[in-house]
């Protein structure tokens, strides 16, 4: 692999967490916003999301399946995990800097995904973990509560993403939130620049510059 190149993980152990959608906005805000040279690695031996989102629109970036055997020719590189975790995977995941764990926000996936961080020994590595609170619907009080509870109780990077139409939209559309300008219709575009926003903002809490 090349030297050079920087990782980012986007694991969970619950899978309809989001991992794919926030793989993907993340690496068009690198590609589209920061202009940077990305690559998604989709990891998944199963389902393959992320390489049939490529193959459905028109993202500006490529999408692996696999690990590749040559060095990506990219700045970084996006792995986007299966819900699991094996040997040949932590050694992936051990290639990154900064580890995203997204959680929906229920007390359920919050306490399976906590135990599970804990009973695979994540948070002994020597990457960071950003905790993403994802699909946070701010009118539940429930959701709010589990977001405070995130926030009290671990040391790790927290963001939230919001429960936004937007986000299925531009995926259904093979595309991320940065690329998809121009592509939807303008009654979207407010939702459009606060995904946006939301993104960007958990982008800067990774300091891979």
């Amino acid at each position: 692999m090349n030297s050079k190149i920087q990782f980012i993980s986007v694991w969970s152990p619950k899978g309809g967490v989001g991992k794919t959608s926030l793989s993907i906005n993340l690496a068009d805000c690198f590609h589209s916003y920061w202009g940077w040279s990305v690559t998604v690695i989709d990891l998944e031996p199963r389902q393959q999301s992320a390489t049939w989102i490529h193959k459905r629109g028109k993202l500006p970036f490529p999408i692996l399946t696999g690990m590749p055997n040559k060095k990506p020719q990219a700045k970084l590189a996006v792995l986007d995990f299966p819900p699991w975790m094996d040997d040949q995977l932590r050694v992936y995941l051990n290639l990154s800097k900064y580890v995203v764990i997204p959680i929906r926000p229920s007390a359920l996936d919050y306490a399976a995904i906590t135990q599970a961080i804990q009973d695979y020994q994540i948070e002994q590595e020597s990457f960071e973990i950003i905790r993403v609170l994802n699909c946070l619907d701010s009118r539940r009080s429930e959701e709010r509560a589990v977001e405070h509870t995130l926030k009290q109780t671990t040391q790790d990077k927290v963001a939230v993403v919001k429960n936004r139409s937007i986000y299925p939209k531009v995926i259904g559309l093979g595309l991320g939130v940065f690329s998809a300008k121009g592509e939807v219709e303008k009654s979207n575009n407010q939702q459009l620049y606060e995904a946006q926003a939301e993104i960007d903002s958990l982008a800067r809490l990774i300091n891979v510059r």
